[in-house]
């Protein structure tokens, strides 16, 4: 029952596809594309549940302040979602649709 089957939760094929724009003012701009297969809940091929493919599309903004050579800081702002795109998941669970994250990156 389980031979050969797919690994739970593990999608065939999962892509990325998108682009860069950097702006003045050390900002960039990352606008991208998430595909993401089919998966299935269980390795049980009569016991298991399929759950479809999806796309997201996401955007990443940050912006860089130059302490020093090598020290800077990145604000940056990553909108995951933004055509609010919501889905069946596992365990009757649904994805949220959009969210945002914010923060603060320091590297030295």
């Amino acid at each position: 029952d389980q031979n050969g089957s797919n690994v739970s939760f593990v999608p065939d094929n999962v892509s990325n596809f998108g682009l860069t724009a950097w702006l003045p003012w050390q900002i960039t701009l990352s606008p991208y594309v998430h595909l993401a297969g089919k998966i299935y809940d269980s390795t049980s091929k009569s016991g298991r549940t399929q759950f479809g493919s999806y796309e997201l599309v996401n955007v990443n903004l940050n912006k860089s302040i130059m302490i020093t050579a090598s020290t800077k800081i990145d604000a940056f702002i990553n909108l995951y979602n933004i055509t609010d795109n919501r889905f069946e998941m596992p365990w009757q669970f649904r994805d949220p649709g959009f969210s945002m994250m914010a923060g603060v990156r320091a590297s030295f």
